[in-house]
């Protein structure tokens, strides 16, 4: 009775509203352009805008906006808009609304401001001025510069392992006025693999390994500068550019001694492309471009002497060159750069609309012991970064550099975990390649104080050890690097397993994101679909990835299969062969890696992945309309996920092959998971097409949705027991075949409580241990908090002994502060860094703090506040930061026995719901203070 009249009394609540007839009580904040709001915003297309609605008032919607747009703030401040007038739209979006006004050119500055209705009608007050930049809008742009690189000789492939010196680029120009006349000044500058930029003797940018990793024959990404304060003074001024192999020129290294990336990946010399555009308060512009006619040289008599992502750097510092990016350089003795003959097999340039790599965290590395003359050093947990070395010791005398994740018994550093391609004997990595593909750096010491810190490599590790001339050794500071993307979730609890649980995952999220999202910081480093998919929502709870998974789906579409046959090929082939089995696959598969790199295990045919490698995009395309709003991307892609649901069409009984639930303990249905992930890719794409307004073919595919669950039901589902189980091994119960039908509500209505005792006498049978690979950990996590069950859950997260998060992070072997790729200690194969395993973080979020999007969101304009508790955890606090504000979901239940006394935060225009104990009611937006009482299981 108490529960149902304070819920009464929330769903009255939830309707009232503070608004007055005199005055309005909302306004914009935090304003977007295509999601960026941290300045400069550079855009290269036709920008969108988007804003969130603030309020100290409870129940507030916005009715109505207008924007305005002009040249300067002048005009804008002066109500002069000459670009985009302010004219009344009858809406509450805030997301993703597109600029209407004066066509821009490139190089163009635009200020711009909103200003709201609220629900009552009352006109609220301008937003503040944000403003953005345009960069290239047209591939033209690019046409007065060209690729430069030192020369095109056919790269000696096993010079790459001994003798790849980072190659260095200078020029010289005036400017054409006197530098007070300056008003702007841009670089738009790539290269290939890495670069890195300076003007006079500065570096432009405090960021790593840019461009971000792309597949270079479709797409190569670039990078706008503001550089006018570094030419203010003086008339003469230099440029300088410095390439990393990167992705780019790998060493010809055989991953797993088979497989080499180099085959797969477009690949060459490294080189650069840019222009230096100056304008003139008179209106001139002035451009120094990448060019044969520009004066630009080369040097590869740096101190890089070679470079590897996987391999390492080896740093030469008697080989510096001072004052090489300055005015007056003596670069006498370099040679001309040449246009790149291997540019006519690049993509088209693409601005880089992604987080620059940056530095997070710096921690400074503890001396443990030396053994075997190695001095070994822990930084206290496991990081991908590089480190910041500081020496002084004799001319030409040597620092060499190992890292692991892990030490051998006999104190030593173990790096066998985090080995390149898993290459670790003599003749496996092919000719040349070293014996064991270690991580290493090496630094040879100048005499003078040297400081060094690798440039073009970064290394998954806790420990390091040094030898050769260690007493030379300073200090040691390692860095932590990742895609700048923002944090986004404040999340406590009473509990501190899950707590440290919480902490693992998101540092292992976080040492998996140098541009793509990567399997493991070391080993691979590679972009598979599969990965992103078992953690993608982990990822997305915590961190903003409304603009890394932007560029995670586009890099997919980039290697999405089509069998050599593209344009008018492919077409001529679909006249001349309509009913042919291969023109229908011509087109459609995504590949398991993006960038694709040669692997296809058990794929789908024509070097495209695994069905639940493949499914990451339609999924995630789901997500970023949900979480984030992004309609404009399920329409960019639309056309390529409907060639990969057709490619599912055309041969169901592929899918039964692939992978399964990857690293699962008990033995996996991998016939099962891959009619659940048909079914899922078909009700994503419906939900697709009725986002986008294509309602007969989102009908059509719901109903083949339909149908996939009776298929499923028909083959794997025993009606008598609720058991689902491969026909060839029908008695046969797993966690992961049990969730996966509950998660994805195939379980007939009927038949679900039976599904859900065989799952728990499962979970007894196993003493409350996961069973689970990297799939079913989510899958068994939500079923169980969306069936009653969050104590089954709660047994799961908690265990301290094997297989658990507890035992990675406290055993007799090494206690873990990322998660493992294994369930099981592995101290010479399986990575100490995955964050596959990572899912439980939408259990913490979703399930127990109670924060998900509606299934309906709009980029998180509909929120379920969803609590629930369990013995063992008194308190939770959750602090969200949604594309549409704060989100807030704490609750107690040490305060009021028998109650749970909840406190509750959702974003004004946005809309709520609460779900208790099976029973929904309305929630009003603002702040809101309740008690809920609890089922007597809880008291």
């Amino acid at each position: 009775g108490v529960e149902m009249l304070l819920l009464l009394a929330l769903a009255l609540l939830s309707g009232s509203s503070a608004e007055t007839a005199g005055g309005c009580n909302i306004t914009a904040a935090v304003l977007t352009v295509d999601y960026r709001s941290a300045a400069p915003v550079f855009i290269d297309s036709t920008p969108t805008f988007g804003w969130q609605v603030h309020s100290a008032a409870p129940n507030q919607t916005q009715s109505g906006y207008c924007i305005e747009c002009a040249s300067s703030l002048e005009q804008l401040l002066s109500g002069q808009p000459d670009l985009q007038n302010c004219t009344q739209v009858t809406s509450n979006n805030s997301l993703q609304i597109a600029y209407q006004g004066q066509p821009l050119q490139s190089g163009q500055r635009v200020f711009w401001r909103v200003q709201l209705w609220d629900g009552m009608g009352n006109r609220c007050a301008w937003s503040d001025v944000a403003e953005f930049e345009t960069a290239f809008l047209s591939a033209t742009e690019w046409n007065n510069s060209t690729w430069l690189t030192t020369d095109n000789a056919a790269t000696n492939t096993c010079a790459l392992y001994t003798d790849s010196p980072a190659p260095r680029f200078r020029t010289e120009f005036m400017l054409n006025q006197p530098a007070a006349q300056l008003r702007t000044a841009r670089l738009y500058v790539t290269g290939l693999g890495y670069f890195r930029a300076f003007v006079n003797g500065e570096p432009v940018s405090d960021s790593f390994f840019d461009p971000g990793w792309t597949s270079y024959n479709k797409t190569v990404l670039y990078q706008v500068y503001n550089v006018t304060a570094a030419l203010l003074h003086g008339n003469k001024h230099a440029l300088g550019i410095e390439l990393g192999n990167g992705f780019f020129n790998l060493v010809p290294l055989l991953f797993w001694g088979s497989r080499e990336f180099r085959e797969a990946l477009a690949h060459g010399k490294p080189m650069f492309q840019l222009q230096l555009r100056l304008h003139y308060q008179d209106g001139s512009v002035q451009t120094i471009a990448s060019s044969t006619t520009s004066g630009w040289r080369w040097s590869t008599a740096g101190p890089i002497v070679t470079n590897s992502v996987y391999l390492g750097e080896h740093y030469d510092a008697r080989r510096r060159m001072p004052g090489w990016t300055s005015v007056g350089f003596n670069d006498s003795t370099w040679l001309p750069a040449v246009a790149a003959m291997r540019a006519a097999t690049i993509g088209r340039l693409r601005l880089q609309a992604l987080e620059p790599i940056r530095i997070q965290a710096s921690y400074a590395a503890k001396y443990l012991h030396t053994v075997d003359g190695a001095a070994v050093y822990d930084i206290g947990k496991n990081i991908a970064g590089v480190c910041t070395v500081q020496a002084k010791g004799q001319v030409g005398a040597t620092l060499d550099f190992l890292y692991g994740e892990l030490l051998q018994p006999t104190g030593a550093v173990n790096g066998l975990t985090s080995v390149a391609g898993q290459v670790k004997k003599a003749g496996e990595g092919g000719p040349c390649s070293p014996d064991i593909a270690y991580q290493r750096d090496t630094l040879v010491l100048s005499g003078d104080l040297d400081e060094w810190t690798a440039s073009f490599t970064w290394h998954g590790f806790r420990y390091f050890s040094v030898t050769g001339s260690t007493a030379a050794l300073l200090n040691v500071t390692c860095h932590a690097l990742r895609s700048d993307v923002k944090r986004i979730l404040s999340f406590w609890t009473s509990n501190t397993m899950l707590n440290n649980i919480h902490n693992l995952d998101t540092n292992t999220a976080e040492c998996n994101m140098m541009s793509v999202q990567s399997d493991c910081p070391h080993r691979e480093r590679l972009g598979y679909g599969g990965d992103a998919l078992m953690s993608g929502e982990s990822l997305i709870s915590n961190l903003d990835m409304s603009l890394f998974y932007r560029k995670r789906i586009l890099d997919f579409l980039d290697t999405q299969r089509q069998n050599g046959r593209t344009g008018a090929i492919a077409f001529l082939f679909h006249l001349l062969y309509p009913n042919n089995i291969l023109n229908l696959r011509c087109t459609g598969g995504f590949t398991e890696t993006a960038p694709f790199v040669g692997i296809s295990d058990g794929g789908l045919g024509m070097d495209s992945g695994p069905i639940g490698w493949q499914a990451f995009e339609p999924t995630a395309l789901r997500w970023m309309y949900q979480y984030y709003g992004n309609k404009d991307l399920l329409a960019q892609a639309f056309n390529a996920t409907q060639a990969y649901i057709n490619l599912l069409d055309t041969n169901p009984k592929a899918i039964e092959s692939g992978l399964g639930d990857w690293m699962a303990i008990e033995k996996k249905n991998v016939n099962l998971t891959g009619h659940g992930f048909l079914y899922k890719g078909y009700d994503d794409f419906a939900y697709i097409c009725n986002v986008l307004g294509k309602t007969d073919l989102a009908l059509t595919y719901r109903k083949k949705a339909q149908a996939q669950i009776d298929t499923i039901n028909a083959l794997f589902l025993d009606q008598s027991t609720g058991l689902y189980a491969n026909p060839s091994n029908p008695g046969a119960s797993s966690q992961t075949s049990q969730s996966m039908a509950l998660f994805y509500d195939i379980v007939p209505a009927a038949v679900r409580n039976k599904t859900l005792a065989v799952l728990r006498a499962n979970l007894e049978a196993n003493n409350f241990h996961f069973q689970t690979g990297a799939f079913g950990n989510k899958w068994l996590l939500m079923s169980l908090a969306d069936n009653d069950m969050q104590d089954a859950a709660f047994q799961l997260m908690t265990q301290e002994d094997y297989p658990s998060f507890g035992y990675m992070m406290n055993n007799s072997n090494a206690n873990a502060t990322t998660a493992w790729e294994s369930w099981f200690f592995s101290d010479n194969t399986f990575s100490h860094n995955h964050p596959m395993f990572t899912s439980g973080e939408v259990w913490l979020l979703q399930a127990l703090a109670g924060i998900a999007p509606h299934p309906d969101a709009y980029g998180y304009d509909r929120i379920v506040i969803r609590p629930r508790p369990v013995k063992g955890v008194s308190h939770v606090v959750a602090k969200l930061e949604t594309v549409r504000g704060t989100v807030v979901s704490g609750w107690s239940t040490a305060v009021f026995p028998r109650f749970l006394q909840l406190s509750v935060e959702l974003p004004a225009n946005t809309q709520g719901e609460l779900v208790w104990q099976n029973q929904r009611f309305p929630l009003g937006n603002g702040k809101r203070s309740l008690l809920l009482e609890l089922p007597e299981s809880l008291w």
